[in-house]
């Protein structure tokens, strides 16, 4: 086994908590909507695509496809998305020093959008009243928990495959296959001497 193995296994193990985190009630509304207070990201594009929670304003919001694919804001749908691309990229052994910056840059940009975001899921669950008001602290610090590892664990792999790059190759000398040559004349000399050797014929009484 290579010795990123390890680190790489990390890093996949990271993603797939980030992925269950999809499954996990980390969303809070006040009053409760649908007749229920704790949300996960799955029952929020479910209940959507259901038309349960009210449709976002486009064009063809009509369609139950349409209404799932808008019903995250723009970020979290980004770092699930982001999330899978990781997996795939590091099953596919894609160099460490490329993929370390992609949670690095989705930090970034949710820095900046946080008042977006809460906007965004406001509409998602109240429509355009925004009558009400709704806590993501929790799926908010799982993302950044987890694109902060993410990007730790990167940084050890990215280390141990340039140490390899950088480690010398030990080469073991190669042995002939070559069978070994026997001289003739040895071999009919030794195959006489064999003969002159043999005990004389013991004559009957």
């Amino acid at each position: 086994m290579r010795p990123s193995s390890t680190s790489r296994f990390l890093a996949l193990s990271i993603v797939a908590a980030g992925i269950f985190t999809f499954f996990w009630p980390l969303v809070t509304v006040d009053p409760p909507v649908a007749g229920t207070t704790r949300w996960s990201a799955f029952s929020i594009v479910f209940q959507m695509y259901n038309g349960v929670l009210p449709s976002p304003i486009c064009e063809r919001c009509g369609e139950p496809s349409v209404r799932a694919l808008l019903a995250l804001p723009l970020d979290f749908a980004a770092a699930y998305v982001l999330m899978a691309f990781m997996a795939i990229a590091l099953s596919l052994r894609v160099p460490a020093r490329v993929v370390m910056w992609f949670p690095l840059i989705w930090i970034s940009v949710v820095i900046r959008w946080r008042v977006g975001t809460r906007i965004e899921f406001e509409k998602t669950f109240f429509g355009i009243s925004q009558h009400g008001s709704v806590h993501y602290g929790g799926l908010l610090t799982a993302h950044l928990v987890v694109m902060g590892a993410l990007f730790l664990a990167c940084l050890d792999l990215r280390d141990e495959e340039s140490s390899e790059e950088t480690r010398p190759s030990i080469r073991h000398p190669v042995q002939s296959q070559e069978p070994p040559i026997i001289d003739a004349e040895i071999v009919s000399e030794n195959e006489k001497a064999h003969e002159t050797t043999h005990e004389p014929p013991r004559l009957h009484d």
